[in-house]
Parts: structure tokens; C-alpha cells; sequence
């Protein structure tokens, strides 16, 4: 894995797009594709693989999915909480 694939996938991940990534490398936009693909698949001649790399990235992403589910979760269970200890406040307050 060369770092041109690291930082191709870093800087387009952080820019958002891989045209300014490439702007920012001062590379073609073909070539940060590529270092991409590279980064995360392995060309075989029946196909190709996620690369240990990618591995990784998948990895990362779906713990960052579940985590962000989690967070999701808690705030809507905290959300709940809180309406419901207002309603009883205002039940008893008679408002």
C-alpha cells in the first residue's frame, strides 16, 4: 500500500469530494480514483477483494454506524425521560 492511497482516501474523505482532493495533491482526479480503489480492493483476475485496508475501513465505518445508532438511541430514550418527568410536574402543579 503506498501513501498516496492513504492520503487520496484521507484528503478526499475530509474534502468531501475527489476532485478537490486531487486539486489539493495536485494530481489528476483519475489518479486519486484510482489510489482509492487501490486502498480498498486488490484486483484479482476473477474479481477483486476488499483489501486489509478496506478491511479496516468497513470495520471502522459500521462500528462508527453503531455507535452513532447507540447515541441516537439515548437521546431519544433522554428525550422521553424528560417529557415524561414534565408531565408529571405538571400534573401535580395542575397546569
Amino acid at each position: 500500500m503506498g501513501r498516496i492511497n492513504i492520503d487520496a482516501y484521507r484528503t478526499a474523505s475530509k474534502l468531501g469530494t475527489i476532485s478537490k482532493a486531487a486539486e489539493n495533491l495536485h494530481v489528476s482526479h483519475s489518479a486519486i480514483s484510482q489510489a482509492i480503489a487501490n486502498f480498498i480492493f486488490n484486483r484479482l483476475r476473477s474479481g477483486s477483494s476488499c483489501a486489509d485496508e478496506g478491511k479496516t475501513v468497513v470495520k471502522l465505518a459500521h462500528e462508527m454506524i453503531n455507535k452513532l445508532m447507540e447515541l441516537k438511541e439515548l437521546g431519544q430514550k433522554s428525550a422521553k425521560l424528560k417529557w415524561s418527568k414534565h408531565e408529571r410536574n405538571s400534573r401535580v402543579a395542575g397546569t
